[in-house]
């Protein structure tokens, strides 16, 4: 709904927000400053379309929005304070069809000081469809939410020509320069 964009576009100049669901691309053109640039496309590994499953998260009951028909939702196990819907699997039944790009086509030679990921189980097609602007060092920073604990040294060696530190179990900072570690 907008929340991290407009928190963003406080921070940079320019935020590029990438939004594959029709009814909340029209809710950020509306909350939205002008230094944003709305997309209405899904980000992935190929150019083309996928089905964009909206189905309701069996356990949170709020709209899974993904363009995986299935991933594994396997958070951090809960620590005090925090709520968790522990290990399941996720099972898209509907949804639509959407237009998907790569980070690589939007951005093409384009620098980024910031990158922020949460797609729901897609991170590393988002991944794939970064590898050119990564291995450029056109992608200062990026923070990421990954939904399968089980792949975390998966994702620190796609990451592993920047710094990083995991901000939280579920959330890695990942950045051409060194974070302090405390």
């Amino acid at each position: 709904m907008g929340v991290h964009t407009r928190l963003l576009a406080r921070r940079f100049r320019t935020v590029i927000a990438i939004e594959p669901n029709p009814k909340s691309v029209a809710i950020l053109l509306r909350r939205v400053p002008r230094n944003v640039t709305v997309l209405n496309s899904a980000l992935s590994d190929r150019e083309g379309s996928a089905m964009f499953y909206t189905d309701l998260h069996p356990i949170s009951g709020s709209s899974a929005e993904t363009i995986l028909p299935t991933f594994k939702y396997n958070p951090s196990p809960p620590r005090k304070g925090w709520p968790s819907s522990g290990a399941h699997t996720f099972q898209g039944e509907s949804g639509l069809v959407v237009t998907t790009t790569t980070y690589d086509a939007v951005l093409k030679l384009r620098s980024a000081d910031l990158v922020l990921i949460d797609v729901e189980g897609a991170e590393f097609l988002v991944l794939e469809g970064m590898k050119d602007s990564i291995s450029k060092g056109q992608v200062k920073a990026i923070l990421l939410e990954l939904h399968d604990i089980d792949r975390r040294k998966e994702l620190e060696k796609i990451l592993s020509t920047y710094s990083f530190r995991w901000i939280d179990p579920d959330h890695i900072l990942a950045g051409r320069s060194r974070f302090d570690h405390s």
